[in-house]
């Protein structure tokens, strides 16, 4: 009996990603605590090491005055370091696939093929793999706090409806359903009643519609679920709560249902998410404003949480940047002893080196996946996405205002392009189903790349290689 090509590829996946969780504790177990791992596991102002909690917290309130901002990603490193090797390698393999998760959440993206995905343009695709992932500083500065940032972001971004402008005036930032030929139509959030548009999730010749947009246009589902007449389960449904009614216009929204306890915990993880790294926080920081604005021009209402959780955001990029220790540190640049305009060049290459070396490889697959879906398939970018996308462009921006912009400070850059990936594969396997082993070849492709790395890295540890 032959196989389906759906279960292949689920069976193929299941197999990679057992290998890839082999992989990546072999190559965490082979990389040591070094360089300034063995500096943050003492004092800091002194060689003591650090045996508790109370020393973490006194050792980062002299690394907060005297050596950097970055207080909450060293905090982490060293409760990491107090595991031992050992420990710290199986968490930081954890929250690598912790990762890989929440980026498919941000992607709207939550199948199988996705999340290894994810894990391998995580690797494959990374500037520096080893000192952004397996060294353990980096792993705290780049790998854990990325995971805040971007549930952070994701908080928002499922408040925003998808289809519509970002800016005034601007015009729509993706192709409408019609140019893509395929004869489906469904009602989307913010495309108001009676009206229809092409959105991801509704497949090929049939006519889907989001309860509420539409009076008994479809039916809900066990779990909140919504399904059209066919039984077909509508993508992104099962978040939505109650409609609400544009003030400004009379169009209907679907609101998604309340996270549980948001009020409460969104202040600590807005401020870890901005008090995570000079260019990560603001940038996320002006993604949460941007939903803010675009929820009260289009006249829905405004939660606490979202306004308290855009000032934590906002608290956490100051203490980041304005930290005494920062202007200590910067006094030692040998940089800051050249000329204004020598400065400029200095930072314009290191800006342009970003883009022209160490974010290529994930531009490279983001542009491929843009042309395949918006220029040949005619699918939506979708809002969402271009904020994402915005927020890539800020990050990166904002290292231009720093002396020093190392390979693996792309890192969180790079995480936000991949999840404009995965999200666009979804859009693309929506309308071509048969696109799915091209999709995933080329994911094997740059999988075996990240497993080359590693592979390549292990063999010389071992001897094999001399």
């Amino acid at each position: 009996m032959r196989m389906r090509p759906r279960k292949g590829i689920l069976i193929i996946t299941c197999v990679l990603t057992v290998v890839t969780i082999l992989v990546l504790y072999k190559t965490h177990r082979a990389v040591p605590f070094m360089m300034d791992d063995l500096w943050y596991s003492t004092m800091l102002s002194d060689e003591t090491p650090i045996t508790s909690f109370a020393d973490i917290v006194k050792s980062q309130v002299w690394h907060y005055n005297n050596w950097g901002g970055r207080s909450i990603t060293h905090g982490i490193l060293q409760l990491t370091l107090l595991l031992g090797e050992r420990g710290a390698d199986i968490l930081n393999v954890t929250v690598t696939f912790l990762l890989a998760a929440v980026a498919c959440v941000v992607a709207q993206n939550k199948k199988l093929p996705a999340f290894w995905a994810a894990l391998a343009l995580m690797l494959g695709l990374n500037a520096n793999w080893k000192m952004s992932m397996f060294w353990q500083a980096g792993a705290a500065n780049y790998l854990y706090i990325t995971v805040f940032i971007l549930l952070f972001a994701w908080c928002y971004l499922r408040e925003l409806p998808d289809k519509g402008k970002l800016f005034p005036g601007a015009r729509t930032i993706f192709p409408v359903g019609k140019a893509a030929g395929v004869g489906r139509s469904e009602s989307v959030p913010g495309a108001g009643v009676g009206r229809r548009g092409s959105v991801p999730g509704a497949g090929v010749g049939r006519r889907e519609s989001v309860p509420g947009a539409e009076a008994g246009s479809g039916r809900t589902a066990p779990g909140g679920r919504a399904e059209n007449s066919a039984g077909n389960t509508i993508a992104g449904a099962e978040h939505m709560a109650a409609p609400e009614e544009n003030q400004s216009g009379g169009e209907t929204f679907l609101l998604p249902k309340p996270l549980p306890g948001i009020v409460l915990w969104i202040l600590p993880l807005s401020v870890l998410a901005g008090w995570s790294n000079e260019n990560m926080g603001p940038a996320v920081w002006l993604l949460s404003l941007a939903v803010i604005v675009l929820t009260a021009r289009e006249g829905r209402r405004l939660s606490l949480w979202m306004i308290l959780g855009n000032i934590g955001c906002l608290a956490g990029s100051i203490l980041v940047i304005v930290a005494p220790g920062n202007f200590v540190r910067s006094a030692r640049v040998e940089s800051n002893e050249y000329g204004f305009l020598w400065q400029c060049f200095l930072r314009g290459y290191a800006e342009s080196g970003a883009v022209a070396v160490h974010l290529f490889p994930v531009l490279l697959v983001l542009g491929f996946m843009a042309m395949l879906c918006m220029g040949v398939l005619k699918q939506e970018l979708g809002r969402r996405n271009g904020l994402l996308l915005l927020c890539a462009l800020l990050s990166w921006g904002a290292m231009a205002l720093s002396p020093h912009y190392p390979d693996r400070a792309t890192f969180g850059t790079m995480l936000l392009l991949i999840c404009v990936i995965l999200s666009l594969a979804k859009k693309v396997l929506c309308v071509r189903k048969d696109l799915a082993w091209m999709l995933w070849g080329i994911t094997a492709f740059i999988w075996l790349r990240g497993m080359y790395y590693c592979g390549e890295f292990l063999a010389i540890t071992w001897g094999w290689i001399k």
